[in-house]
């Protein structure tokens, strides 16, 4: 892990802080991809249907979107650090409610912890891509390939505690590494150049220009819906499985594992690949792979095609994330960091609506099949939007000043 470049008094508390960011990223992809393994135990729960479960995906995304506009209006003044502390420790809270005996206090506990998600993710992402410009997309995948560890891990310690009846051990055990998250902000030292606040002069507001407005009309709609493609394939794995084959609870709740390994196995190579590939041409080659498996998922009719569905989509979707980030830095500089969180709350938003709206589809019309067509003209629409950022002027060049 490389740490950003400082001047040598912050390098230490750099490295720090950095190795602090990686750690708890793996806290925040446990708890991101929560409702995936739990929404059968939770449905059984409270006997919701598919549109009803739908509104846990809607609750965890709507707080996300409040805390990226709170981190959007704060975060000049006061730096990561009260985003990090804050936001891990609502996680912490969020995640312990989510154990309550009532439907509306575990409603309440996915919207809290969403709240500190959307604190905790443009901050860490932001500190990391202040490194080195030529590296940046290949440390956002560094970091989010940690994220995938949390990810990975979710599934099997949620079934864990399903086959000793004991979800709730789980739960608590989150909360507490969540907590320990926050509390190892409040102890280390956060180098200057990443926590001093609001720049001075002439760009310490960026206007919002012609080049601003055309980047944001692009990346705003890719953050929206990547994120809400990527919930949905998670997000619904189990509940798929046990449509089409009647699983277990603690059997189904491993399906979305098959998504998240490859998600991990993709972020692991591709600073790797992106020695002998283009960002575009990468990000690309994922949206295919992704549009491949939402089709798979559609025709499937036994778990195994299922599974390999998750596959590729665990594969296609693992550097467009990283990447978009990089893109979203790269086309855009600091003094933009509060239009940038508008991309994030978009990502947050696309996670509420967009899963919802396939568990709609899908009780409408009798099944995950037809709600996930929806998915296929989202990955569609990605293509599109990706093929003409780099045709218009924001993908022509870096945005030096906006």
């Amino acid at each position: 892990m490389t740490s950003s470049p400082l001047t040598s008094p912050a390098r230490g508390s750099s490295a720090a802080f950095q190795r602090a960011v990686f750690a708890g990223f793996v806290g925040n992809g446990v708890f991101t991809v929560i409702l995936g393994p739990t929404l059968p135990a939770l449905s059984a729960k409270w006997l919701l249907n598919d549109s009803q479960a739908g509104f846990f995906f809607t609750a965890q995304f709507c707080g996300s979107v409040l805390g990226v506009i709170l981190y959007g209006l704060l975060a000049r003044r006061y730096g990561p650090r009260f985003a990090l502390i804050g936001g891990y420790a609502l996680m912490g809270f969020g995640v312990a409610l989510l154990g309550a005996p009532a439907l509306r206090l575990a409603q309440l506990g996915i919207f809290t912890a969403g709240f500190g998600y959307g604190l905790v993710t443009p901050a860490s992402n932001l500190a990391v891509a202040a490194g080195d410009p030529k590296k940046r997309a290949a440390r956002l995948n560094l970091l989010n390939f940690t994220w995938g560890i949390g990810a990975v891990l979710c599934p099997f310690l949620v079934a864990f505690g399903e086959r000793r009846h004991h979800l709730d051990f789980f739960l608590w055990g989150l909360t507490a590494a969540l907590v320990a998250f926050a509390l190892s902000f409040v102890m280390v030292e956060i180098p200057r150049a990443e926590s001093t606040p609001a720049a001075s002069g002439p760009h310490a507001r960026a206007s919002l220009s012609p080049r601003l407005v055309t980047a944001l009309a692009l990346f705003v709609p890719l953050f929206f819906l990547y994120v809400g493609t990527e919930t949905s394939f998670s997000g619904w794995a189990g509940a798929m499985a046990l449509e089409m084959a009647g699983f277990r609870g603690g059997v189904a709740a491993l399906m979305p594992s098959f998504f998240w390994a490859t998600l991990l196995l993709g972020r692991a190579s591709a600073p790797a690949a992106l020695r002998f590939l283009s960002e575009k041409t990468l990000a690309l080659s994922g949206l295919t792979l992704a549009f491949v498996a939402s089709l798979l998922w559609i025709i499937a009719h036994d778990t195994a095609v299922l599974a390999l569905a998750l596959v590729l989509a665990g594969a296609g979707c693992s550097t467009i994330f990283p990447i978009l980030v990089a893109w979203l830095t790269q086309f855009t500089d600091e003094s933009a960091s509060g239009w940038r969180s508008l991309a994030f709350g978009a990502a947050s938003f696309g996670g509420a609506v967009l899963p919802k709206l396939v568990g709609t589809l899908s009780t409408h019309f009798g099944g995950l099949r037809a709600g996930f067509s929806l998915v296929a003209l989202a990955i569609s629409a990605m293509i599109v939007l990706v093929l003409f950022l780099h045709r218009g002027e924001a993908g022509t060049a870096p945005t030096a000043e906006v």
